[in-house]
């Protein structure tokens, strides 16, 4: 059903990649959010947004793929799509967690030093971080003290 109407051109749009790949990720089928994006970003054009992409590294964390959650976002980052807000960072900073407990490599380790302290601008005041829970900003304040 979802399948046809990704046919129609004029129905399509990046909130809808992102919701159906969100929806992917709720099942735990990366394959699935893949093939979404690859009908709608490659072969029908779709600009992703940056909750698109957030969605879709989502999708694979969720999946307990973490390396490629953080290969989504590094993609993002590298296409400046969007702005890289709490939320991203929040789930950057998580996917990091996960790899680094899975595999604790010097590298890995050094992959989420390089992420925590880049990404302080954004809780200490370089970013608008009014929407975030206040638990959020102090866990992320004591993570990376």
């Amino acid at each position: 059903e979802v399948d046809r109407l990704l046919d129609f051109d004029e129905h399509l749009s990046p909130v809808l990649l992102g919701a159906l790949v969100d929806l992917a990720g709720h099942r735990h089928d990366p394959a699935r959010a893949d093939a979404i994006w690859k009908k709608m970003v490659v072969q029908k054009h779709v600009q992703p947004i940056e909750s698109s992409y957030n969605a879709y590294a989502r999708a694979y964390l969720v999946s307990g793929d973490p390396e490629m959650a953080i290969a989504k976002m590094e993609e993002m980052l590298a296409r400046r799509v969007g702005q890289f807000t709490w939320i991203n960072a929040k789930d950057h900073a998580q996917a990091l967690l996960i790899l680094y407990h899975s595999m604790p490599t010097e590298e890995n380790k050094e992959r989420l030093r390089r992420f925590l302290r880049s990404s302080q601008v954004i809780f200490s005041g370089g970013q608008d971080v009014s929407a975030a829970p206040k638990t959020a900003v102090e866990e992320w304040q004591a993570l990376s003290a």
